[in-house]
């Protein structure tokens, strides 16, 4: 378990400080407050959209530089810009709460205090984003602000209109089409309170009875540990907001297993890699991207859980059979053979951490909004873990737990709010429009579209958050599928999925290189390793594009006929992947069982058909062989 600032204070000994102590403090105040207020709005309302989104970020910002602060001491460095930034961020939010209705009404002219605030709260907004999420993120904010304001200068199409200063701290700061736009609604209502929940979740004990259940359900199998990995990444998927602290939460106990049971260290770091992505888009619990998505294309996120359940059950269970398969060439035995790890499972654990899901899941289905889903599966977690016999909540749990779902929020929110930069930005001068159109002229076919789509989203996710990501892929190449015939909410799932999937592919892929650092592998090739197991992600998008059964979108027979044949297709391109199936699969038997997966996953009856046979032919075939001595 991750040590929070509570943990430091109560395990503070004689070598720490007086001021560390007092940074400590301060930060373990500003984070609890930010969880506090947050739960309490929702359960009493949110305030107006512009006041909810401000106080969201001025919190977000003020822990921000108060982490930094107390980072910088620990490293014995110049803390004066982060005692600057916190200064300023808590007086812009002084005067933004104090004459909040006249900012409001000012929307259109702003006033001089306006204009210096809204400057002062971009700058700290890209520093602070520097610092905790990427520089890639404050570099595109900066340069879609100059892009604002210089524009007009370039020549040829790329020129933008001319706006007066005014006009663009307008957008930025008394709107809510900027910094407080649609990603900072979802990351102050939706996305801060499960991200509150997977803290109370994980400091319950959840991360270590998910790792022990899944090596319980899948320990006994062939090659256990590796799909212990996946089984216990899906599940930690509902804790973290992020692959990289997937794998961080899981690796570190499912990869030594693998290699001490035989699996190369590549292949274990890629295993984890993929599998902790998968749990970005696995239901109930998705990452903060899904709750965007659902915002952008004004989906209720209930009915994005049912749409995506299908796509995240072939993700993994491609991964599950590649691993299967590479097992069984390696004989990789049974880990439930060599250890006890997962025997004896606790009722009253399991109760704490799977009753709050099942509340998520039914209050969603019933109508509730995600913000007060989450805030009823908090409710019932306290209860649990307040009532159960062993390891029960303290104090000191519940202090650490908001100070953890805050913190966590940091990285989260500053990456929604610098997104927000750079969409107002693109709407402002109409450069979305014309990029869109750029890519456009090579995408005029849809699976042309489709690919510069793809392409478009692994590249914007090199080293940037999800969210960001798909914010940024919507906004450039987004209205393009969608003039294709792409319709809208398969085009967004379609971005999201890249997005997400960015994490693994090389050169930046950071889901990888966390695994790698674990496995003490290459980083480059445990990167393609994790793309080859997670395969059926790339594909499976495609799919979902023209056969909306896959989404659960249709008749119930249209829905089961797809998802069947796509679980053929999936267990086909899974041999063709690993090369072996009761032996070494021949390369004519790969090929001809490739084109049996595209068949089989892509949506008609004609096409299922011939997967079908050609699949159905490989495997007698391969079935009616002897069982090599490897087997």
């Amino acid at each position: 378990m991750r040590k929070t600032y509570v943990d430091r204070l109560a395990e503070a000994g004689a070598d720490t400080t007086k001021l560390q102590k007092t940074l400590a403090v301060l930060v373990v105040i500003i984070a609890v407050l930010m969880s506090l207020f947050h739960l309490y709005r929702a359960q009493v309302g949110v305030l107006e959209a512009w006041r909810q989104r401000s106080l969201h970020v001025f919190f977000t910002l003020a822990l921000a530089y108060m982490v930094s602060v107390a980072r910088v001491y620990e490293k014995k460095r110049n803390p004066v810009l982060g005692w600057l930034g916190l200064v300023l961020t808590l007086a812009i939010a002084v005067y933004t709460q104090v004459d909040y209705y006249g900012i409001i009404g000012r929307e259109g002219a702003p006033n001089l205090y306006d204009r210096i605030a809204g400057t002062l709260l971009m700058v700290l907004l890209v520093w602070a984003t520097k610092e905790h999420v990427s520089s890639v993120i404050a570099c595109l904010a900066g340069i879609f602000f100059l892009y604002g304001m210089y524009g007009w200068m370039l020549p040829g199409r790329f020129a933008s209109p001319r706006f007066t200063y005014g006009k663009i701290i307008d957008q930025m700061f008394n709107s809510t089409g900027g910094m407080f736009g649609v990603s900072t609604s979802v990351s102050a209502i939706d996305v801060i309170m499960f991200v509150i929940f997977g803290a109370f979740l994980e400091r319950s004990g959840a991360a270590d009875f998910f790792n022990d259940l899944a090596i319980k359900l899948a320990g006994k199998t062939r090659g256990g540990p590796a799909k212990a990995a996946v089984v216990a990444s899906a599940l930690v998927g509902t804790l973290e907001g992020s692959s990289v602290a997937n794998v961080a939460t899981t690796g570190s106990v499912t990869i030594p297993l693998m290699k001490e049971m035989g699996f190369d260290p590549v292949y274990a770091g890629a295993v984890e890699a993929a599998a902790s992505t998968g749990g970005m888009i696995m239901p109930p619990v998705m990452g903060a991207a899904a709750f965007i998505l659902a915002e952008m294309t004004k989906t209720p996120y209930s009915k994005i859980m049912v749409h995506a359940v299908i796509p995240a059950c072939l993700y993994f269970l491609g991964i599950f059979i590649t691993i299967d398969l590479q097992a069984s060439r390696k004989r990789i035995r049974p880990l439930a053979e060599t250890t006890d790890k997962g025997e004896h499972l606790d009722l009253w654990m399991a109760a704490t951490c799977i009753l709050p899901l099942v509340v998520i899941i039914v209050a969603l289905l019933i109508g509730y909004s995600p913000m007060r889903s989450a805030f009823f599966a908090i409710a019932i977690l306290t209860v649990l873990w307040a009532l159960r016999p062993s390891n029960r909540l303290t104090f000191r749990d519940l202090m650490a737990a908001l100070e953890r779902g805050a913190t966590t929020m940091i990285p989260v929110a500053l990456a929604c709010a610098s997104a927000g930069i750079i969409v107002g930005f693109i709407g402002l001068t109409g450069i979305g429009v014309k990029l869109s159109a750029m890519v456009s002229i090579w995408g005029t076919h849809q699976i042309v579209a489709l690919i510069l789509a793809m392409l478009v989203s692994i590249v914007l996710g090199m080293g940037v958050p999800v969210a960001s990501a798909y914010i940024l892929s919507v906004s450039t190449v987004g209205g393009m599928l969608i003039r294709t015939g792409v319709p809208m909410f398969q085009a967004h799932l379609f971005l999201l999925y890249f997005a997400t999937i960015s994490a693994i592919t090389p050169p930046v892929a950071l889901g990888a290189y966390a695994a790698a650092g674990i496995a003490g592998a290459d980083p480059n090739r445990t990167g393609w390793q994790a793309c080859k197991l997670a395969l059926s992600g790339f594909i499976v998008p495609y799919m979902f594009v023209h056969g909306p059964a896959l989404l659960c979108m249709g008749t119930p027979a249209q829905i089961i006929q797809a998802a069947a044949t796509a679980v053929f297709g999936v267990f086909c391109l899974s041999i063709t992947v690993e090369g072996w199936f009761r032996g070494q699969v021949s390369l004519i038997e790969r090929a001809l069982l490739m084109v049996a997966a595209l068949g089989l996953l892509h949506a008609g009856g004609f096409t299922d058909l011939i997967g079908i046979v050609i699949g159905g032919a490989v495997l007698i075939r391969r079935l009616r062989m002897p069982v090599p001595t490897t087997e």
